[in-house]
């Protein structure tokens, strides 16, 4: 499947829904408005003029991108709209917050990262990831209430292979039994198990990413600092955070 496709795939899955989506600093919001096989087009929901994109000005880009595997966020195709349709409907294109580079990065690539986290585990730890995974595909409705929410993007790295995505729970769901919305992040499974054990935490007042020292030396750590935005408040954020400070 060729790049475009992947895209209008992409483009009409989301407009299954609202078609709702913010830009990537997150302070414009957009709407999908309309996708067939040469264009993309997209409505500014505060105000302006619809954006086309098309087939082969996209497909120019993502070559370009390919090349030079990132490229500041301003150069990789014309006006902020467009930049974040990209980013949004590409599940191997990404943007740094920290950098403002927008980054190509091959899925192949992340999935064998993935595999070499759970291939390095000890079989106690499998086990356990294993019962927590089973549970967790047993909460499909709160599992697509998050996607949805976090826009199949995971929080984090915004990976979009919606195939390694965790539904997370903040506040463990096993001691809460908390399903609401305002308790899920959206995580890369790798990234969630890092999370549930607080190697990873986010500060509920700045929203930064924070990466534990013992991750200094893994490729962890670039996430280290990064400012995030979430589609939720910070209620449960701070209670993990209160009892890890605890």
């Amino acid at each position: 499947m060729d790049d475009w496709s992947i895209i209008q795939n992409q483009a009409e899955k989301l407009l299954k829904t609202k078609g709702e989506f913010h830009s990537l600093g997150g302070l414009v919001k957009y709407r999908l408005y309309h996708v067939d096989d040469e264009k993309i087009v997209v409505d500014r929901i505060n105000g302006g003029n619809y954006a086309l994109i098309g087939r082969l000005g996209a497909l120019n880009a993502i070559n370009r991108l390919k090349q030079e595997r990132q490229i500041k966020k301003t150069d990789l195709i014309n006006s902020v709209l467009r930049q974040t349709t990209l980013v949004l409907l590409h599940p191997n294109i990404y943007y740094d917050n920290q950098t403002k580079q927008i980054i190509w990065k091959d899925k192949k690539k992340e999935i064998k990262e993935i595999e070499s986290f759970i291939n390095q585990a000890k079989d106690d730890e499998i086990e356990k990831i294993q019962i927590q995974i089973n549970k967790r595909r047993n909460q499909s409705k709160f599992r697509e209430n998050i996607c949805k929410l976090y826009e199949n993007k995971c929080a984090i790295s915004n990976n979009g292979i919606i195939e390694v995505l965790d539904a997370a729970h903040i506040i463990s769901h096993s001691k809460s039994g908390i399903n609401k919305n305002d308790n899920g992040i959206l995580l890369r499974s790798d990234l969630h198990i890092l999370f549930d054990k607080n190697l990873i935490t986010i500060d509920p007042q700045t929203f930064e990413i924070l990466i534990d020292k013992t991750l200094v030396n893994s490729s962890y750590y670039k996430y280290h600092k990064n400012k995030i935005k979430l589609p939720i408040g910070n209620k449960y954020l701070l209670k993990k955070w209160e009892n890890q400070h605890s």
